[in-house]
């Protein structure tokens, strides 16, 4: 049973940095979402089409849906700017 111990062991490891990966990210849109909940509506559509980062575009689209966008209306704000 060494092999499997050592197989159980790995995966428990793996697991747990995976869970401390996703407490870090969730920490980051936390602190994003509340940085940009300060923004108007057209400063986050902005600031939509200006940033590269899908962590804080995922905080913007979460702001704007709260305000009651739904993605189509964020999809066509920021085509037609």
């Amino acid at each position: 049973m060494g092999f499997f111990d050592s197989l159980a062991k790995i995966a428990v490891g793996a697991g747990k940095a995976a869970g401390k990966k996703v407490g870090e990210y969730n920490a980051e849109n936390a602190r994003l979402r509340e940085k940009y909940e300060s923004y108007g509506d057209s400063s986050l559509l902005s600031a939509l089409r200006s940033t590269s980062s899908m962590q804080e575009r995922t905080a913007i689209f979460s702001v704007l849906r709260g305000r009651g966008y739904s993605d189509e209306d964020m999809k066509e704000r920021m085509r037609n700017g």
